[in-house]
C-alpha cells in the first residue's frame, strides 16, 4: 500500500509540474502575443498621417501601404501557441477550440491595450529601434518617404552649403541638392551632416528638391 500510495503522489506532483508548465507557456506566449500587438497599436497611432495626402486621396490607401504588417508575424504565431496550451492546461474541460481562441484572443487585447496606454509600447519600440533588424518592419514606410514627385523625400544629410541649403543622400542612395527658404522646421540643430530627416516639399528638377517642411526622421 505504501508504495501504491508513493506512485500515486509522485504521479500527483508529476500531472500538477506538468500543469503548471502547460500554464506558464500559454502565459508566455500570451504575453509575447500581446507585446507585438501593442506594437502595432503604438506604430499606427504614431504613423505620419500629417502626408496621407501627399501619398493618395485614400486615407485608407495610405493606412494599408504603411501598416507593419511583419509585425503581424510574431504576434499570429505566439496567439496560436496561446491557444494551443490554454487548451492543454484546461483538458478536462469540454469547451471548443472556438471559445479558447476568443477568450485567448480578448486576454491578449486586454494585455496589449494595458502595455501601450501605459507606455510600455513605446519604451520597446524604442529600445528595438536601435537594431537595424527592426527597421525592416517599418519598409515600406521608407519606401513612401521615397517619392519626391509626390513631395515627399528623406534621407542622411551630406554636405552643408548654409543654413537652408545642403545635400542629402536619399534611402536609395540618390544624391538630392535641398534648396529652402524660410521652410517650416522643428528645429534648426537637426541640420547636420550625418542626421536622417524627413522632407515636404516640391521637386524642382532630377537632382534638386525644394523643402518646405523639415522634421527629424
Amino acid at each position: 500500500m505504501e508504495i501504491l500510495h508513493g506512485l500515486a503522489t509522485e504521479r500527483s506532483i508529476f500531472a500538477k509540474t506538468r500543469l503548471w508548465l502547460w500554464y506558464f507557456l500559454a502565459c508566455f506566449f500570451g504575453l509575447f502575443s500581446a507585446l507585438a500587438l501593442s506594437l502595432i497599436v503604438f506604430s499606427i497611432q504614431n504613423n505620419d498621417w500629417g502626408i496621407a495626402s501627399y501619398y493618395s486621396s485614400n486615407i485608407y490607401t495610405f493606412f494599408w501601404a504603411s501598416f507593419p504588417y511583419l509585425l503581424l508575424v510574431p504576434f499570429l504565431i505566439a496567439l496560436i501557441f496561446a491557444v494551443i496550451f490554454v487548451k492543454i492546461s484546461r483538458a478536462h474541460q469540454t469547451f471548443s477550440w472556438y471559445a479558447y481562441f476568443a477568450l485567448t484572443f480578448f486576454s491578449i487585447m486586454l494585455c496589449a491595450m494595458l502595455l501601450f496606454y501605459s507606455g510600455f509600447s513605446a519604451l520597446l519600440h524604442d529600445g528595438l529601434s536601435r537594431f537595424m533588424i527592426y527597421d525592416l518592419v517599418f519598409k515600406n514606410r521608407q519606401e513612401i518617404w521615397q517619392s519626391p514627385a509626390s513631395g515627399l523625400l528623406a534621407g542622411e544629410i551630406g554636405v552643408i552649403t548654409d543654413q537652408n541649403d545642403f545635400f542629402l543622400r536619399d534611402f536609395n542612395n540618390k544624391i538630392w541638392e535641398i534648396k529652402s527658404s524660410n521652410p517650416k522646421i522643428s528645429t534648426y540643430s537637426i541640420i547636420r551632416s550625418t542626421n536622417k530627416i524627413k522632407l515636404i516639399g516640391r521637386i524642382s528638377d532630377e537632382k534638386t528638391f525644394e523643402a518646405k517642411e523639415i522634421w527629424p526622421y
